[in-house]
């Protein structure tokens, strides 16, 4: 296409500028070359879901028409600013899509597309009538104890998690019609069709600034990951018979996202908080619940401790998820 430019340099990439307007105002976008050595931590690049073929929406790029997939245009609408630009990286257009050539070599790179970025944002989709309820309520989790708890998992597996000592959601979540709504709610939300592709493992993992939009709300990926680790189940028989939603149905995503949470413990070389305590002690022990999280507490600066996975266990975990050429 005319408006492509050839990337003649291994990290060279391109990012848009996306113009600022109001709601509603047609989108406006500009193709911004670069090199990855040049711009690091100056742009935010964007993970979603490509969606359908159809419908499109015609957009201006350079000043020139461009089709972009419903899904695409949602996600730019709502990170346009009213006053100000925004330079990010989408690869549905940051990438020439009729140049085979120029997929692979992007392809190659794209670990560290995600990691220089200034942040990542992933774009679940638009908002749906109960959408708000279940942002709202994800919004006001105790991240820090859950993703802390989460790690000690991925430490070092279930060996260094009491799994009946986990937080878990019906806990404190009992049955009436209103917390009916709200599971419901939630389950919806980790259903979305973003935490079954493939690439996100990589999207979501590299980069420590990741935020979660669904709509017009955002979150932290933690408060978000707060929510797939409440609603783990210890045991397929812990989940209450009055949710209409059966724990199959979103077994994958919660899956997905404690993997990505896995390879955002070992990429973001998250320190593991009581490994140095538990070599001095002898083999056969291992420290209890309390004893972890009071060593975490003492010691989030200590080493990373990285604990390797069969290639079974990781084709297992991810053969749900979908994975195709950007």
């Amino acid at each position: 296409m005319a408006m492509y430019q050839t990337l003649a340099e291994d990290d060279a990439v391109r990012f848009i500028r996306l113009s600022p307007s109001e709601p509603h105002a047609p989108l406006s976008i500009e193709l911004v070359p670069g090199t990855l050595s040049t711009v690091h931590e100056t742009y935010e690049a964007t993970s979603y879901t490509l969606g359908d073929d159809q419908p499109t929406t015609t957009i201006l790029c350079n000043g020139e028409a461009f089709e972009l997939r419903q899904n695409a245009y949602d996600c730019l609408c709502r990170l346009r600013k009213p006053d100000t630009s925004r330079l990010l990286w989408m690869d549905c257009i940051c990438i020439d899509q009729h140049d085979p050539t120029e997929r692979a070599n992007q392809v190659k790179i794209m670990h560290l597309i995600y990691e220089h970025a200034k942040a990542v944002l992933v774009w679940l989709g638009p908002e749906s009538s109960d959408s708000a309820l279940a942002m709202e309520y994800v919004s006001q989790l105790d991240s820090q104890k859950y993703v802390l708890e989460a790690n000690l998992y991925a430490w070092g597996g279930t060996a260094n998690l009491d799994y009946d000592d986990k937080s878990y959601l019906f806990d404190n979540v009992s049955e009436s019609q209103e917390n009916q709504l709200l599971v419901t709610a939630l389950c919806a939300l980790v259903s979305r069709s973003w935490l079954l592709r493939m690439w996100i493992q990589q999207e979501a993992a590299v980069c420590s600034d990741t935020r979660v939009f669904c709509g017009d709300h955002d979150v932290p990926w933690e408060q978000f990951f707060s929510l797939a680790w409440l609603l783990l189940d210890r045991t397929s028989a812990d989940w209450p018979r009055w949710i209409d939603v059966h724990p199959a149905a979103i077994q994958k995503s919660l899956s997905a996202a404690l993997t990505i949470q896995r390879n955002r413990v070992n990429y973001l070389k998250i320190p593991s908080p009581w490994a140095v305590e538990t070599y001095r002690r002898p083999t056969a022990y291992l420290p209890n619940h309390e004893e972890k999280l009071v060593l975490a507490e003492a010691a989030r600066t200590g080493p990373v401790v990285y604990k390797g996975r069969e290639l079974l266990v990781l084709l297992r975990e991810c053969s749900g998820c979908q994975a195709k050429d950007p």
